[in-house]
């Protein structure tokens, strides 16, 4: 088959689409004209295809991961507990390891949670302006690592281990 035999045909559609119909002449025109009866319009002229001719993507559009809402909490405080922020305000945290340790002691001891999870902690960081690590499980594993901060007492929660309730004793000072 010669190359001018082969023929590409775009034809737009009302609602926004196109039918491409790409390949021998004898077989575009035979789908354009079954187009045509269909649609009962008038018939487009054909042109030649370039050498290289673009075929579209046939892979589906790939969803993300939907985020879960925050939790709402009792971050305020009351009569007879701080706020999360005046808790943490005296005390020295200069990464986000000591961060999550001071929040997961608020939350625990002073809010009153039994549990706390990893949206919880999301939350903390969102109420006190700062940027959540982006992969919280990532965070707390480097925490166990590196600090000895947590342990994981069930799957997406955390709790403080021994370093980090002395780490959140000494931030006062």
């Amino acid at each position: 088959m010669a190359e001018k035999d082969h023929v590409f045909v775009e034809i737009e559609l009302p609602s926004g689409g196109s039918l491409k119909v790409n390949g021998p002449r004898d077989f575009v025109e035979e789908q354009i004209a079954q187009f045509d009866k269909r649609v009962k319009r008038p018939t487009p002229a054909t042109k030649a295809a370039p050498q290289s001719v673009k075929q579209p993507a046939t892979g589906q559009k790939r969803r993300g991961r939907r985020k879960a809402p925050l939790p709402e909490l009792n971050l305020a405080g009351g009569a007879d507990k701080p706020s999360l922020k005046e808790f943490v305000k005296g005390r020295i945290a200069r990464n986000n390891y000591q961060r999550c340790a001071l929040y997961v002691h608020y939350l625990n001891k002073v809010a009153g949670y039994a549990t706390v999870s990893q949206p919880m902690l999301k939350s903390c960081f969102k109420e006190m302006g700062f940027k959540a690590p982006a992969n919280m499980s990532v965070s707390i594993h480097e925490g166990i690592k590196k600090y000895e901060f947590f342990t994981i007492p069930g799957r997406g929660l955390v709790a403080l281990d021994a370093a980090g309730r002395k780490y959140v004793k000494t931030s006062a000072e």
